[in-house]
Parts: structure tokens; C-alpha cells; sequence
């Protein structure tokens, strides 16, 4: 097969949308031909092309007007990039909207096949965004209804999403649900921790639905009745949360932390935190960082969203907590802090569902299964 992945996150030094894109380029290049391109802005992290584990990139410059009206521009790369003679499939990132429709249907023309990763639901989009954004969003709802329209498969990354797109595929057309991968599974973490403090890390993102007021409200009370215990907030911090945690000297902010470190970092956290809230934008999509926590053998708190408690199981595999619920995440923590033998005992099981469910090996056949099912799928339909 021939798969050219268009997306506009960067590539391969990214956030989870850009890990996700890469670790399934990687599974795939091993047997095919695979070339991921980036539209939008450089994050500034990537070279404009080159080749990262057998996997050709390159860069275009798009802007988000330029997206949806440089016709012929999409046209050429798109024939550019087509074989003939081979499969030639177009894996789209994060669902059929208004600045990526062109390449679905002038692909389609052209002969590739075109399939949708849907990782988020924006119809239910709450975060605070720019005018520009949140009418991108609105008109992308239209778009959304008719993806089938569009595309010829379907990937999702949690029940909810699955079930609103079933109903939306009236055609039948082949339709999976992918979980996270963790790309840390296959890699050792190296212990560096000295201090005799209890460590709770939090990193990733910093929008309403990941639950940091409750998250810094829970630490606040803890913090009163426990002395020696951190809480490491690591990523981009807004100044109103800067302000909210400057009155507690035990939560720590370390801004970003550098790529190649990440994963010894959060390898070193006592506890890792994922806090979202029970939001239906929240319930809609799936923390891709609870998989890489997973993976580090740490114990993790969780709040109960999304397809959480159908891989996970509570105080076995993880700490559950209710989400939006400071009380629920106070004693989470405390049951943490109480039993570090059994500590232990979960972030070992932890890792174990995490080989299961969060396995780029697996969860990449699973995606170069479906895009045989794909073809098949059209096969069947023309005999």
C-alpha cells in the first residue's frame, strides 16, 4: 500500500495528536510506503522534510484560508504523491472539516481511498478559543454530518465517538475504534528521584476539561494534612493558574519538559494524575497521556471519564476518581499515600492493560488491518 498521512500537526517532534500520527506511520513503514505531510505552521521543532524511521515528511505551508482554497495546489501534491499501479490510501487526521474536505475530494477522484481518524468531538467543543476557531468548529459540524459522504472508512478513538458515528454511516462503510498508543511501552525509564517527598505529577494540557482548578483545590487540602508531598505540574501554564498555586510552596511548575526527557520524568512521579472532567467534550475523546502513564509501571490516579473503566479497573489496574469531584480526588490521593506496597501492585497491573489495550505494535495492525479492509470493503461493493 501507498499511505500518505495529511494532517496539519507537527511531525515527528509533537504533542498527542503528532504522536499518534507517528507511532502508526512507524508500524506501517515496515511493510509500505509511507509518507506523512504536515499543512499549517512549523511548530518550529521539525525540519521542513526529511525521513524519521523510514518515514518520509515534508512540510507545506498552509494557512487555514489557504487550506480550502488553493485547489490546485492540493491537487499536485496530491498527484505527486500517488502510485500507480499500488493501493493509494489518505489517512486524514482528526475528522472531514472545512480545511482538509479538498484533499478528501480530490483524492477521491484521483483514485485514493480516504479514511479519518476522529480523535475529538467538537460539536460539544468548550474550551476557550479566538472567534476564528470557534466558527471553524461550528461549520465543521456540517462537514462532520456527512463524512461518510467523504471518506470511505472511519477510525475513532472512543465508544462515544463510535456510537455517534454509526449513526451517522448509513452507507455501512468500515468503521474501528483505535485506542491510544503508548510510544514509552518498549523504552526504560531511568529512576532518578533522591528526595523523600511523595511525588504526584500532572502534565499535558491546561484546558477546562483537563480539571486543574479541582486538581489544585484537591492538592490544597492534602497539602494540609500531609507535609511532605509534591505536586509537579508540568507544561504551559496560564498566568491564572500560575497565580492560583503560588500560594502553596508544594506544587512545583517546571514548564515544558524537553522531548528526549520526557518520559524519564514522568517515569520518576510516585503518582501520576489524569483529572478530567465529566464534561461531554471531555467523555468524547481519551487522554493519550494515560497510556504513556500506564506504561512507566507508575501508579496512576484517574478520573472516571471516557472508556476509562472499560480497560482499567479500579485499585487493581488504577486509583479511580469521580470526576469534578475534589472530595472524590482528595481520597485518591490519600489512598495513595496509605499503602505503598499496593502502590506498587497497581502500577505493575497498570502496565499489563497498557500492553494490552495501548500497544502501538497492536493498535498499528490494527489500522493496517482495517485499511485492507478498506479496499475489500469497495471490492465487495463492486462485485
Amino acid at each position: 500500500m501507498n499511505i500518505v498521512f495529511i494532517s496539519n500537526q507537527p511531525f515527528p517532534i509533537g504533542m498527542a495528536g503528532s504522536k499518534r500520527i507517528r507511532l502508526f506511520a512507524e508500524h506501517l513503514a515496515k511493510n509500505n510506503s509511507v509518507k506523512v505531510i504536515v499543512v499549517g505552521k512549523n511548530n518550529g521543532n521539525n525540519t521542513f522534510k526529511g525521513v524519521f524511521k523510514k518515514v518520509d515528511f515534508s512540510f507545506t505551508k498552509f494557512n487555514r484560508i489557504q487550506t480550502f482554497l488553493s485547489f490546485f495546489k492540493i491537487k499536485n501534491i496530491l498527484k505527486q504523491n500517488f502510485k500507480t499501479g499500488e493501493q493509494n490510501i489518505i489517512f486524514l487526521y482528526d475528522g472531514i472539516g472545512l480545511t482538509n474536505f479538498l484533499f478528501a475530494a480530490l483524492g477521491k477522484k484521483m483514485g485514493y481511498k480516504i479514511v479519518t481518524d476522529v480523535v475529538e468531538d467538537y460539536s460539544v467543543h468548550q474550551e476557550k478559543t479566538s472567534f476564528l476557531l470557534s466558527t471553524l468548529h461550528k461549520i465543521n459540524c456540517f462537514f462532520e454530518k456527512r463524512t461518510f459522504k467523504f471518506v470511505d472508512g472511519v477510525i475513532v478513538i472512543s465508544n462515544c465517538l463510535m456510537t455517534k458515528f454509526e449513526r451517522l454511516n448509513f452507507a455501512n462503510n468500515p468503521l474501528i475504534l483505535i485506542p491510544v498508543s503508548a510510544e514509552n511501552l518498549f523504552q526504560p525509564v531511568v529512576k532518578t528521584k533522591k528526595n523523600d517527598f511523595f511525588t504526584f505529577i500532572y502534565s499535558g494540557s491546561y484546558g477546562i476539561k483537563d480539571g486543574i482548578d479541582i486538581l489544585i483545590g484537591a492538592f490544597d487540602f492534602l497539602t494540609q494534612r500531609h507535609k511532605k508531598v509534591h505536586l509537579i505540574l508540568a507544561g504551559k501554564i496560564s498566568n491564572s493558574i500560575k497565580n492560583k498555586i503560588a500560594g502553596n510552596k508544594n506544587i512545583i511548575d517546571v514548564g515544558m519538559v524537553d522531548e528526549n526527557k520526557y518520559f524519564d520524568f514522568i517515569g520518576n512521579a510516585d503518582v501520576l494524575l489524569m483529572t478530567r472532567i465529566n464534561s461531554k467534550y471531555a467523555n468524547s475523546g481519551f487522554p493519550f497521556k494515560l497510556g504513556e502513564y500506564l506504561a512507566t509501571s507508575n501508579a496512576v490516579i484517574a478520573t472516571s471519564i471516557s472508556d476509562v473503566e472499560k480497560y482499567l479497573i479500579d485499585k487493581q489496574d488504577v486509583i479511580l476518581a469521580e470526576p469534578s469531584n475534589i472530595n472524590s480526588l482528595v481520597q485518591a490521593m490519600e489512598y495513595a499515600l496509605s499503602d505503598k506496597e499496593r502502590l506498587i501492585s497497581i502500577g505493575i497491573n497498570g502496565r499489563k492493560k497498557c500492553e494490552i489495550f495501548f500497544n502501538p505494535k497492536i493498535n498499528g495492525e490494527l489500522l493496517n488491518n482495517f485499511f485492507t479492509q478498506v479496499f475489500k470493503n469497495d471490492s465487495n461493493i463492486s462485485q
